[in-house]
């Protein structure tokens, strides 16, 4: 049971990090058509996700220690107290998890459906052309 628990807390972690990192291109071409005028948002948006990432990896790493510090862990031993088992249980299923929940609840609110990619998609595409064209007005409006 304790198995089956971790597989899909594992399952949703790795779905969670696939989602977002795949979420990235659509949130720099959303931007893009918002200011046309910024060059190179891309290195920004992707640095930001990479800095916060490992960030909240430490973070996350910094917490779990902490946690079993408080515990009692003692490094070495082969039998550590429930107090220690107990908070391992906690730090390996139930943080993950309720913060699984908590990501896949802020991703209902992500205003990008397919609808408006292709839409964006076809505007940076009118954007594109009028800046080869030499033409300030695209004719997007705003």
């Amino acid at each position: 049971q304790q198995c089956t628990a971790n597989v899909l807390t594992s399952f949703y972690a790795l779905l969670l990090l696939l989602v977002c990192r795949s979420m990235l291109p659509d949130v720099v071409d959303h931007f893009r058509l918002l200011n046309p005028h910024a060059k190179g948002p891309e290195t920004i948006f992707y640095s930001s996700y990479v800095f916060f990432t490992k960030m909240s990896a430490g973070i996350g790493l910094g917490i779990s220690a902490a946690s079993l510090e408080f515990a009692g862990y003692k490094t070495g031993m082969c039998r550590q107290s429930s107090t220690v088992i107990l908070t391992l249980k906690i730090l390996i299923g139930a943080v993950p998890a309720i913060l699984i929940v908590i990501g896949l609840s802020i991703l209902l609110f992500y205003p990008i459906t397919e609808k408006s990619r292709k839409e964006t998609e076809f505007a940076l595409e009118l954007l594109r052309a009028a800046s080869l064209t030499g033409c300030q007005d695209s004719g997007l409006g705003k």
